[in-house]
Formats: structure tokens, sequence, C-alpha cells
């Protein structure tokens, strides 16, 4: 799985993208359809390999419900060993 970092640095690489992403924050005017489609498919180059090597696309991850599955911590993460309430907060505040 990816990390964030290694995540940010995989977006980093592509100059072409970090200008889209810029201009999707920073401009008023939205992206044509053929950027949007250029940006999805950029950001599936750039971030879109995980542990097993293979290359997903958006419509493959949407169908397969083991997806979320590959963000949760591996179980000896000290992350499993802190409260939900030290973490989170009371939920019901």
């Amino acid at each position: 799985m990816m990390s964030f970092k290694e995540f940010t640095q995989a977006i980093k690489k592509d100059a072409r993208l970090m200008e889209l992403l810029d201009r999707c924050d920073r401009d008023a005017e939205p992206l044509t359809d053929a950027e949007t489609q250029e940006l999805i498919d950029r950001t599936e180059r750039a971030c879109g390999t995980f542990d097993d090597g293979e290359l997903y696309t958006a419509e493959d991850l949407l169908d397969d419900d083991s997806y979320a599955d590959m963000f949760l911590p591996a179980d000896d993460e000290p992350i499993w060993d802190e409260s939900p309430v030290d973490l989170f907060g009371p939920w019901w505040e």
C-alpha cells in the first residue's frame, strides 16, 4: 500500500499533473472535459500501482470490495493500541 508521503512524491513527479491540480485549486474557471480526463489518467498512472504491482483503474477499484482493506493499518501498527476517544474524540460530542 502506498503511504501518504509516497503518494505526494508520486504526484509531484508529474509537472503537468501538478499544473492541472493547481488550476483546480486556484482558477475560478473549471477544467475542460479533456483536461479533467487528463487529470484522472495522470493521477492513476502516478499512484495507481499497489503492493501487488498491478495497475488498477478507477472502475477496478470501485468493483473490488477488498479495496478498502488496502488502507487498513497492519495488525502490528501502534495505531491499534490507541483509544478511539484519543484519536477521534468522543463521537457523542
